[in-house]
């Protein structure tokens, strides 16, 4: 069965991919493909968009593994250094609008795993929008908003699936999540992200890691991220999620 590629699915506004070779590159700019075990400069946006995430410091780049999950190919953070890649001035959505973010990674056994992270890196400034996940707690979190599940199973240290859907009709946010395909309870948040940011200036959207040093709030692995500039209908989040699990052989952890 051919995977399902986000890019496929309407309002696509951001999409990176582990298993597209040529995507991933040893500069910011121009440059070389990146070798199996080679450290990725530049990840480049498969939704036609051009938002590409980059990375110039060496020791905060990922390392591409190939074939090493489910024989597709991932981003390894670094071990001692948090790995992230950026881009610049991206809303994932039109000011309020509503949003779906998607995210395949590998949560390690820090205390806390970004796959995706929202804000700016200003100091003082926390990201508005951040999947993270509380070791402790066996949750997913929202900057210390508790919107996940305080039970197993525990995704910790097992590849996982993470759909994060939005709507902000109100300025209460509701949200929903998906993992592995499962529905899990959810809670509202009190504010609006818009209300956290200062939209218009050079946001960031960051995979892996948000801040520039320190393993603390790390991915350990990153297969994909994906945003849309709506709120996708639970039946399209899970043909996002099947595809994505059957592509890196990811098992439901129910």
């Amino acid at each position: 069965m051919r995977h399902l590629k986000p890019r496929e699915i309407q309002g696509c506004s951001f999409a990176v991919d582990s298993t597209v070779a040529s995507s991933l590159y040893n500069a910011t700019t121009g440059g070389d493909l990146v070798a199996a075990n080679g450290t990725v400069a530049r990840w480049e946006d498969q939704s036609g968009n051009g938002r590409h995430v980059t990375q110039a410091t060496e020791n905060l780049k990922f390392i591409r593994k190939v074939s090493s999950q489910g024989g597709s190919d991932v981003l390894q953070m670094s071990a001692t250094y948090g790995s992230n890649m950026r881009t610049d001035s991206f809303f994932p959505s039109s000011g309020n609008a509503d949003v779906t973010v998607m995210s395949v990674s590998k949560a390690g056994s820090r205390n806390y795993g970004f796959a995706w992270a929202y804000g700016t890196n200003a100091a003082g400034r926390r990201p508005a929008w951040a999947a993270k996940f509380n070791i402790s707690r066996s949750c997913m979190e929202y900057n210390g908003s508790f919107i996940g599940r305080e039970s197993s199973p525990i995704e910790i240290n097992t590849w996982h699936t993470h759909t994060w859907r939005a709507t902000s009709a109100t300025t209460t946010l509701s949200t929903s999540q998906r993992i592995n395909g499962i529905a899990i309870t959810s809670f509202p948040f009190q504010t609006n992200p818009t209300t956290l940011l200062n939209v218009g200036t050079a946001e960031q959207l960051s995979v892996g890691a948000f801040f520039d040093a320190g393993p603390q709030w790390n991915i350990d692995f990153l297969g994909l991220v994906a945003t849309y500039d709506r709120s996708l209908p639970t039946a399209v989040a899970a043909r996002l999620e099947s595809a994505a699990m059957r592509k890196w052989r990811i098992k439901s952890i129910a």
